[in-house]
């Protein structure tokens, strides 16, 4: 063999198993994640913190441990094969043939025994840590409806199963294609039409897509968590209870600020302010989401893009739209989350300080947030819009007297207030289109209260607001 393709097959070979370590090195940031992410998962149903869940099989102590190191280091020999098999079909010949090609029968067999069996191992707990990431990615999505609980339970006993077959034919598939020579086009064609290789093709199609489904899942999750912090995290949380216990739950970054700064007090913890922030920090991106992102799943699923030719609004107008949108689902768009959102359209430029609301200067603007201040106390301001929008005057006054005598005392009004609320009430209500971009998102939770032309319970979704 000539010199020179000597030192090419060794440069072949220090280029592909470099890659192979360069994807051990990603792989391992994951892998922590996933092996944290199932000892969590194990830890808090063997505690049973909800009433109606029937234990899993998996569910036992002793299972963490070695799960745990099956998630972490189980896929690592596949991976470096599959890594170094794709750089040697990258660089393969006119043949197609490269060094793991060229394996004999035994030494393939060899080799499938050495990669395929830590993956089977490791199979059943990243399935079981990809369905953790689903969980927590669809919880920020899911909190609407109100069925939080069902539907995570049913995601903790079912999506590992359904995940499982995904995971295992793609370690199937992923050892094949790096053991396989790089086909010619001519080849590759003529195998096209192989029945068999077509009958594996639709066999695999569906536990890939099912894993591709949770794979999207799990990478929006992966993206955002960061190991910062895990050292503070595995020593000082895990002191006085297992440290996976904090993992159960899903919190708004405010709210694990508060978590962390309640438990320094309560126990005494002598956490330095540098730890309290690596500790807020790492429970954040483990177990929240972003303003961006809260803003994602709040606004956007209906508004799309047409947000950002929003005008800007007070900080108090925009809060008022988070609550007005509370009526509906008051969880889903909590104190919290309203900060959250504040803050996304802060940042995006979307505040004005001046006073005013939208064209409206600061006295106009005061007569609108007045009649949202006294009607939307007690029920949304259109609540029987479409019928006092056709009254007199002197009706329409009777029915604000009426309200106002059954309001909290520390909102009553007076006389004059009363005639200037009535008077602004009627004028806001005349017209549909500039109510909306008022009030946006004020619809009755119940009745059929609506101005005349209102659909009720079909909010814009295109448009400024």
């Amino acid at each position: 063999m000539p010199p020179e393709r000597t030192t090419d097959e060794r440069r072949l070979h220090v280029l592909a198993w470099s890659a192979a370590l360069l994807t051990w090195l990603v792989w391992d940031t994951f892998g922590q994640v996933l092996a944290r992410d199932v000892e969590a998962l194990i830890e808090n149903l063997v505690r049973d913190w909800t009433t109606d869940y029937t234990q899993a099989p998996y569910a036992r102590t002793d299972f963490i441990e070695p799960f745990r190191l099956a998630a972490r280091f189980g896929p690592v020999p596949l991976l470096l094969t599959a890594a170094a098999g794709t750089m040697y079909r990258l660089t393969a010949g006119e043949n197609g043939d490269h060094p793991l090609s060229r394996l004999s029968g035994k030494q393939k067999l060899l080799v499938t025994a050495a990669t395929l069996g830590p993956f089977a191992a490791a199979a059943f707990p990243l399935g079981l840590g990809l369905s953790m990431w689903v969980a927590v990615e669809l919880y920020w999505w899911l909190e609407w409806y109100g069925d939080m609980d069902p539907t995570m339970l049913w995601i903790h006993e079912n999506a590992v199963w359904l995940l499982l077959p995904g995971v295992a034919t793609s370690g199937i598939a992923a050892l094949v294609f790096a053991l396989s020579e790089s086909p010619d086009p001519v080849l590759k064609k003529k195998r096209r039409r192989s029945r068999t290789r077509k009958l594996l093709r639709w066999v695999a199609a569906v536990p890939l897509s099912v894993l591709a489904v949770g794979g999207l899942f799990g990478a929006a999750h992966a993206s955002r968590v960061s190991n910062v912090g895990a050292e503070v995290h595995a020593d000082w949380c895990g002191r006085c209870h297992e440290r996976a216990l904090p993992l159960y739950y899903v919190k708004s970054p405010d709210a694990w600020a508060r978590t962390v700064e309640t438990h320094v007090d309560i126990e005494r913890v002598e956490l330095t302010p540098e730890k309290r922030a690596r500790l807020t920090e790492f429970l954040t991106s483990n177990r929240s989401f972003s303003d961006h992102w809260t803003f994602r799943s709040r606004c956007q699923g209906c508004h799309g893009s047409t947000w950002r030719a929003w005008e800007p609004r007070s900080v108090a107008d925009w809060q008022g739209i988070v609550t007005r949108m509370g009526w509906w689902s008051p969880y889903f768009y909590r104190a919290d989350v309203g900060a959250q959102i504040t803050r996304f359209v802060a940042a995006e430029g979307l505040i004005d300080n001046s006073g005013g609301l939208l064209d409206l200067d600061a006295e106009a603007a005061t007569k609108v947030r007045d009649v949202v201040k006294y009607c939307g106390f007690c029920h949304s301001v259109t609540y029987e819009a479409e019928r006092y929008a056709k009254e007199d005057a002197d009706e329409l006054r009777r029915m604000v007297v009426r309200m106002n005598d059954k309001i909290h005392l520390g909102l009553r009004m007076d006389e004059a207030t009363l005639d200037r609320i009535t008077k602004d009430y009627s004028e806001l209500i005349q017209d549909i289109d500039r109510f909306d971009e008022l009030v946006p998102h004020d619809r009755p939770e119940l009745g059929t209260g609506r101005i005349p032309g209102q659909k009720i319970g079909t909010p814009p979704i295109s448009g400024r607001y």
